[in-house]
């Protein structure tokens, strides 16, 4: 099940310069997925990125992400989604926020990129921390489950038949 998010805000300056800064921004936080940005007169597409399954994401980075802005007379609505990884949807959503938060920051506030982009490393730390847990977790109970069987093959092995 998808983390939906909406948000809406204002922006001050010109169209042009927001779909720049937007772009730029996108670009740096290399997302999976798509961005959609809708003007009235046209629409504007990054291009998909392919991406592994959310199952096989490492990183927040990975999972497959959709971000829609629809830009009308200084009124930004952006619409952004994720398949989350695991039954934590808070986290999840704590990390669509972090992305609505560092958009806004970016063309509401005119914010520095390097700035927009901590506020989501942020929470993507989180997130990857989680995941890398949940990682190490499975792992060691795969190595508990194998080990016995691994020491008894090997004891049969030294000790023969």
């Amino acid at each position: 099940m998808p983390v939906i998010l909406e948000h809406s805000f204002v922006i001050t300056g010109e169209d042009e310069q927001a779909v720049r800064r937007l772009q730029s921004l996108i670009a740096a936080l290399d997302l999976c997925g798509d961005a959609a940005i809708f003007l009235p007169e046209h629409r504007l597409e990054r291009p998909y990125k392919r991406c592994p399954d959310s199952s096989a994401a490492k990183a927040a980075r990975d999972l497959q992400w959709r971000v829609a802005l629809l830009l009308d007379r200084k009124r930004v609505n952006l619409t952004c989604s994720m398949e989350p990884r695991g039954r934590e949807r808070r986290m999840h959503r704590d990390l669509c926020l972090a992305l609505a938060n560092a958009i806004e920051l970016r063309l509401a506030h005119d914010a520095p990129e390097e700035e927009c982009l901590a506020v989501w490393e942020q929470a993507a730390a989180v997130v990857d921390r989680s995941m890398r847990r949940h990682r190490l977790a499975f792992l060691l109970i795969v190595l508990l489950f194998f080990a016995p069987l691994a020491i008894g093959a090997v004891a049969a092995l030294v000790l023969g038949p």
